[in-house]
């Protein structure tokens, strides 16, 4: 057998119990073993320059909280341990961890026993649900838990000593999370218990090791922080909130741990839907379609910085050197945003279904994306071969542009409409498309058709002349860039649209006008008068 093994001294290598040949040149340890069940046993020392982090106090922060903390994504935690360190092998695990007196020492699964060793603790953590190597984990240090039960499951949060007061600011709507994604996913939460271990200069976010994510103490935050000028809580009045970082990672417990990628070219399967659902969660708890959409909107401006400024991939891809090149942009916001333009396409109930069978079906195993394909295929009863094929194995997105005229005389808009993207994308998307058309007598008319051309033109019957024609109003499509010859006075109608996405795209015309009548007409009257966004002005 082969187990991963970097920058370590293997002292023995034992198999039931008696010594074991075994071969090891500083990365991989090869055991050899006879066919069948055994016990194997390696004794080994090792300072880990990597998975595995010190943090203690220095000269510089003499009142820094000293505590450990792994970080095993994508494949550092053989770093520390040996072990087949790659998401498609799944194991359970053990973890007996002896720390000083004082310390709390935190791994996944359930705690088995704590016993006192004089001047040590030895904490005994076991998972009896398989779950892959880079979700294996500990955190030991100086830590308060603070505990609240939520439905079957226990919820704890651990915190630097002296800062227990403030997990209930960052962690609050944890317990809410987990019922709102038991609920959409029809799955409930896989796990025994959840965990929150806050540790200094971590290196991400936060990690969504099993059963116990890692976030950065920095995600810690006070009442004021919280509800400046307020009392807790103050929704809608929030200032600096946690619920974005701890709705992403807790997602994961679903997508990426109980159902894992098979390999790094479809990490998408884990980090798309983080970020899909957390989205999704803002929406459940803010109560608002327009904070759901705009945070999506957000997505699709990070994944077209990175296209513009950078390179344009396909989703999934083998094209890489180390795994850390899959974890950008294209894995995260573009994915997000090619789950919700399925999940438009397919209708909400369609997508939950279709999303509770990929689950169900791959529990505690590994998925690619082909599995996920054939899980909604199924429920919803139509190919969806075409639609992969243009947004997750091919690079780019669709480039539309469009313009519309109207002719009094035979009372029509004449509308034509372009697929403009370059060589890097897709040659002809197909597309179901939507236009919101206002007229001056307040009616609105939504068009619908599916655009499967490189250039169409379109034929409206219309009684008048449009005040403005507005491209996908309820960004029904995520993945697309768009643009349009539209006019100040157009732009400056269409920012009365009920739609968010019309007044982003008018703000965008007024915004590259930039003439007086598109600032003092425009800009400055969306400013002082009706918010674009919910409840918020600007």
């Amino acid at each position: 057998m082969e187990l991963d093994a970097a920058e370590m001294r293997i002292i023995s290598v034992r198999v039931d119990g008696q010594d074991a040949k075994f071969e090891y040149d500083g990365r991989a340890l090869r055991i050899y073993i006879n066919p069948g069940s055994h016990i194997v046993q390696v004794n080994y020392e090792t300072k880990p320059r990597k998975g595995l982090y010190f943090v203690l106090p220095d000269e510089y922060y003499r009142d820094r909280v000293p505590m450990v903390w792994t970080q095993g994504e994508s494949e550092d935690n053989h770093y520390w341990i040996p072990m087949p360190d790659y998401p498609n092998v799944k194991f359970t695990s053990e973890l007996l961890i002896i720390v000083p007196k004082h310390w709390t020492a935190i791994s996944n699964g359930v705690l088995v026993e704590t016993r006192d060793l004089g001047n040590e603790v030895l904490w005994h953590w076991k998972l009896d649900k398989p779950h892959s190597a880079y979700l294996v984990a500990l955190a030991a240090g100086e830590f308060e838990a603070v505990r609240e039960d939520c439905n079957e499951i226990t919820i704890e949060h651990y915190v630097p000593r002296g800062y227990s007061d403030r997990a209930r600011f960052s962690f609050y709507r944890t317990c809410d999370m987990v019922k709102f994604y038991s609920e959409y996913t029809g799955v409930k939460y896989p796990w025994p218990n959840y965990k929150h271990v806050a540790v200094s200069e971590f290196i991400y976010g936060g990690m969504e090791n099993t059963t116990i994510t890692i976030v950065t103490d920095t995600t810690l935050h006070d009442e004021h922080a919280h509800c400046p000028g307020s009392k807790f809580p103050c929704q809608g009045v929030e200032d600096f909130s946690s619920d974005g970082l701890v709705a992403h990672e807790l997602a994961h417990q679903w997508f990426g741990d109980f159902v894992t990628t098979k390999d790094w070219a479809n990490i998408w399967l884990n980090e798309s839907f983080a970020t899909y659902f957390e989205a999704l969660y803002m929406e459940h708890a803010k109560g608002g379609r327009d904070e759901f959409l705009y945070e999506l909107y957000q997505n699709l401006r990070n994944y077209l910085n990175e296209y513009g400024n950078r390179y344009a991939r396909p989703i999934v891809t083998r094209l890489y050197k180390d795994p850390e090149e899959m974890f950008d942009r294209h894995t995260y916001e573009k994915g997000s945003l090619v789950l919700h333009t399925l999940r438009n396409l397919l209708s909400d109930e369609t997508f939950r279904k279709g999303i509770n069978l990929y689950l169900t079906r791959h529990a505690h195993g590994n998925a690619d994306t082909e599995d996920l394909r054939k899980a909604l295929e199924e429920v919803s009863g139509q190919p969806l071969d075409w639609f992969f094929t243009q947004f997750v194995y091919s690079s780019g997105h669709p480039v539309i542009k469009y313009s519309w005229s109207y002719d009094p005389g035979n009372k029509f808009i004449k509308l034509s409409i372009s697929q403009a993207q370059g060589d890097d994308s897709y040659p002809i998307y197909r597309l179901p498309l939507e236009f919101e058309i206002k007229y001056s007598s307040g009616e609105v008319e939504i068009f619908r058709f599916e655009l499967n051309e490189r250039e169409t033109t379109i034929y409206i019957p219309a009684s008048e002349r449009p005040q403005y024609v507005c491209l996908d109003p309820q960004f029904k499509v995520g993945v697309k860039s768009v643009s349009s010859d539209k006019g100040v006075e157009e732009a400056i109608a269409e920012l009365g649209s009920e739609n968010l996405m019309c007044r982003l795209e008018a703000i965008d015309a007024l915004t590259k006008d930039g003439s007086a009548r598109a600032v003092e007409g425009g800009l400055s009257k969306a400013l002082m008068g009706r918010p674009i966004l919910g409840g918020r002005q600007g």
